[in-house]
């Protein structure tokens, strides 16, 4: 027997009430953390133990028979009953109680709705926010790569894939929002199928696995540390293409450039860093809370 005024019942205690069902009457409550008091008249007559209190919920789950025999025997006293549960107390059977849930609030007037913004809008998000680092250092060659944009250059940046350092900071922050780990564990560099691969198809294959965790991209933050080349000349495009393999709009991705002031091994020139932010949020799932 459910109170339809507690719209935020879980699958979880309906499952709790069930495998206790051998025991003819089960409820969830929850324990009083406040002081109780009883009064008269505006004073108080008596403190009393809350630890041997409990805040009874519903649904409450009954053998049939059970709660009938409960019901008949209140229609000749006619004693005042607050919930189903109660019915059974009168006639002396025993009610057993299993943990009920904070969330499973009553409903009663329009105060009770503060705070429960996150159960009434399922749209209202988890957000996660996750960070990625990478660098490599140069090498002979004629081109750079970042962002999935070739940049003319006279070095090359060394690695097992297209050594696309921006692009790998941002699937390490994008993995790190989820919880999934980083990149060298889902493509590691000792899987001859990912040598000199495009760094874009890792981060699609990145964005298909937050995905598949109903995650969705927020917003991507990425600095890139490079002494030379110099990048503002490419910045839209590279922003234009991350863009379309994170599946969001253009204003989502912000990338920016900075120099190390001729400062260690970036000042020197002797390689690229990056560093990214990545927001992921996610609608609210309270059987994701558990």
């Amino acid at each position: 027997i459910h109170d339809g005024a507690r719209p935020f019942v879980s699958e979880a205690l309906f499952t709790r009430l069930w495998q206790k069902r051998d025991q003819g009457a089960v409820i969830p409550v929850l324990e009083i953390s406040d002081t109780v008091k009883e009064v008269q008249a505006e004073s108080v007559q008596k403190t009393h133990d809350r630890s041997v209190l409990r805040v009874a919920q519903t649904p409450q789950l009954f053998q049939f028979d059970l709660i009938w025999k409960g019901y008949e025997s209140l229609q000749k006293t006619k004693h005042p009953v607050t919930d189903d549960a109660s019915v059974l107390e009168l006639i002396g059977e025993k009610v057993t109680i299993v943990k009920g849930e904070v969330q499973n609030i009553k409903i009663t007037v329009a105060e009770d709705l503060y705070g429960t913004s996150n159960q009434i809008d399922p749209s209202s998000p988890v957000v996660r926010v996750g960070m990625g680092i990478d660098i490599h250092a140069f090498q002979e060659g004629t081109q750079v790569t970042l962002g999935g944009i070739q940049i003319p250059y006279h070095k090359a940046l060394k690695g097992h894939s297209d050594a696309d350092v921006l692009t790998h900071s941002i699937c390490d922050a994008i993995l790190g929002a989820a919880s999934l780990g980083d990149i060298g564990t889902h493509f590691p560099d000792t899987d001859e199928s990912y040598r000199n691969i495009s760094s874009l198809d890792l981060l699609e294959k990145v964005v298909d696995k937050i995905q598949a965790r109903r995650y969705k991209i927020n917003h991507i933050d990425a600095t890139v540390l490079a002494e030379t080349p110099k990048l503002m000349p490419y910045i839209s495009e590279i922003k234009q293409r991350l863009a379309h393999v994170l599946k969001v709009s253009v204003d989502q991705v912000s990338i920016k450039a900075t120099t190390a002031e001729k400062l260690g091994f970036i000042g020197r020139s002797e390689g690229i860093a990056a560093q990214a932010l990545a927001t992921l949020f996610r609608g609210y799932n309270r059987d994701l809370q558990k």
